[in-house]
C-alpha cells in the first residue's frame, strides 16, 4: 500500500486522485490496517485489555484481537470512534497517512516500526491466520 507524505496529500488537488489513493483495494491493505491498529495501540501505551476498557461499549478483548490479527475487518464507523475517543487519525488507520497524528504518537509509532524491522523474521507475529 502506498503511504503518502503530508506534502503529497496537500499537493493533490484532483479529488479522484485522492479518493483513488485512499480506497483499500485488496486484502493486503486490510492486513496493513490491522498492523497499524496494533502499532498505534502499542505506541499509545495501551494493552488490548486496557484499550477495550477505555473504549467500552460492545467491544470485547477477543473482537479487538481479531481486528489486530485481520481475522475481522474493523468497521469504518468504529475507526471514527477511535479518532474521537483516542485522537487517533482515521487517515493513518485506514490509509497510512500519518499527517494528522500527534507528534508524540507519530514518533512512538516510528520507533516501534524500526524495532519491528530489526527483529528477525522468525520472531515476527503473523498478522493473519492461514
Amino acid at each position: 500500500m502506498q503511504v503518502y507524505s503530508s506534502a503529497q496529500w496537500r499537493g493533490a488537488t484532483d479529488s479522484s486522485t485522492i479518493l483513488g489513493a485512499m480506497a483499500p483495494t485488496n486484502p493486503s491493505d486490510q492486513t496493513e490496517i490491522a498492523r497499524r491498529l496494533r502499532l498505534t495501540r502499542e505506541a499509545d501505551g495501551y494493552t488490548q485489555a486496557a484499550l477495550v476498557r477505555r473504549l467500552g461499549g460492545d467491544l470485547t478483548p477477543q473482537k479487538w484481537n481479531n481486528y489486530e490479527r485481520c481475522r475481522d475487518l474493523i468497521p469504518i464507523p468504529f475507526v471514527v470512534v477511535l479518532a474521537q475517543k483516542l485522537a487517533w487519525s482515521t487517515d493513518w488507520i485506514l490509509w497510512g497517512n500519518p499527517a494528522l497524528l500527534s507528534a508524540k504518537l507519530a514518533t512512538a509509532i516510528e520507533r516501534l516500526e524500526r524495532k519491528e524491522a530489526e527483529r528477525p523474521e522468525s520472531a515476527k507475529r503473523p498478522s493473519r491466520r492461514k
